[in-house]
């Protein structure tokens, strides 16, 4: 049994790291969170009987359904009814024994896969599962010969725990496959010395999955163009002199001629101000987020300036490069580093009002150079 838990698990870890760099891979984002949602499962598989006697020591079918929800990518919960019936028909000359086993079971399900991928629809999930529940025993067809008669215990309710494992393969948003296997704790009820065995059960069975809420997808925001005008100015046209009836001139007195007016100076054009702006690049190591020490000079370049112009507002993107991660963790990435490189302006001295903060993930390369895309562009711009 312990060579068969090894391999399993060995098997297990195996199958995760496939499927977790198949999951790398895949660019497109889906249109769902991971958690958290509510599920239906229906297994069927066998479970192995222990007691103090051989004879009563065998595989029998086994079967459950299960309603159950993930509050979180890596914890949940479920209720399990189940069912199973242990017989035996070669109790010397005296015919056969049956029990039917009707059972539920409160079940905590700790998702390993959703722990250490939480942001991510996985597409292979390990679960650790551990519980309590009830049991109900049935007993029928007690031969008088059984030496340990079952008419003896009767009809009765027992408590169980369990410890067991599963790994779920997600087909569909909608649909998985699923495979468990563990122990039952279940109370002994043929024998009267020993009270308790570890009983193992594996099933496989079928998953119903709904309830999961839209994923959240942010609207990139436009940068307004902003476009400098001139006003024109024309000059202004001195009045025209009014005309003058000819008059025949006297011989004896000439008219002194009227000076001509000063010309006028023409007005200079007004052309309005233009707004002041600039563009900084602050970069960031594959990975992180969390503003570096060389980076810091750029900070506190932009703030200065947005300290020297107090009507700017400052707009701040962030990016990451797509040659790593995928689209999910890309955006996430993105969005906490402007949240960074904002609450660095924020220590110093800029106002939070002033500052609003977008992410593109990995949807928009700014840089032709792949690794010059993990960075935030901060465009500051005087209003």
């Amino acid at each position: 049994m312990k060579r068969i838990s090894k391999m399993l698990l060995a098997t297990t870890m195996a199958l995760l790291m496939v499927f977790e760099v198949s999951a790398q891979e895949q660019t497109a984002r889906r249109a769902y969170k991971p958690a958290p949602y509510m599920f239906i499962g229906v297994q069927g598989g066998t479970t192995r009987t222990f007691t103090h006697r051989d004879l009563d020591r065998k595989w029998t079918p086994m079967g459950a359904i299960s309603l159950g929800a993930y509050f979180t990518p890596w914890l949940g919960t479920r209720v399990q009814a189940k069912a199973w019936k242990w017989d035996e028909d070669f109790l010397d000359t005296d015919g056969t024994y049956e029990t039917k086993q009707y059972g539920g079971d409160l079940d905590l399900l700790l998702n390993i896969t959703g722990m250490i991928f939480p942001h991510r629809n996985n597409l292979l999930n390990v679960v650790l599962i551990g519980g309590v529940g009830m049991e109900y025993s049935k007993f029928s067809a007690s031969p008088t010969s059984h030496p340990f008669p079952l008419n003896m215990r009767g009809n009765r309710w027992t408590r169980n725990a369990r410890l067991g494992g599963q790994l779920d393969l997600s087909l569909h948003r909608m649909f998985g496959i699923q495979l468990e296997g563990g122990y039952d704790l279940m109370h002994d009820h043929v024998s009267n010395f020993k009270h308790e065995k570890w009983w193992p059960y594996l099933m496989a069975g079928l998953n119903f999955k709904f309830g999961h809420k839209k994923a959240f997808k942010t609207t990139p925001m436009t940068t307004p163009v902003v476009q400098e005008t001139t006003d024109n100015f024309t000059a202004e046209v001195a009045p025209a002199q009014p005309l003058v009836e000819e008059k025949k001139p006297e011989p004896k007195i000439e008219p002194k001629p009227e000076p001509k007016p000063e010309p006028k100076p023409e007005p200079k054009p007004v052309v309005a101000k233009i707004p002041e702006k600039q563009t900084d690049n602050v970069f960031f190591t594959i990975g992180r987020y969390i503003v570096g020490s060389e980076q810091l000079k750029v900070v506190e370049q932009i703030a200065q300036w947005a300290k020297e112009h107090p009507t700017a507002t400052i707009q701040l993107t962030g990016y990451a490069d797509r040659g790593t991660g995928n689209e999910r963790v890309n955006q996430a990435i993105s969005e906490r580093r402007a949240a960074s490189v904002k609450d660095a302006l924020v220590k110093r001295g800029i106002s939070a009002s002033r500052i609003t903060t977008d992410a593109k993930g990995d949807t928009v390369q700014p840089f032709n150079e792949n690794d010059r895309n993990r960075a935030v562009v901060a465009v500051s711009e005087e209003k």
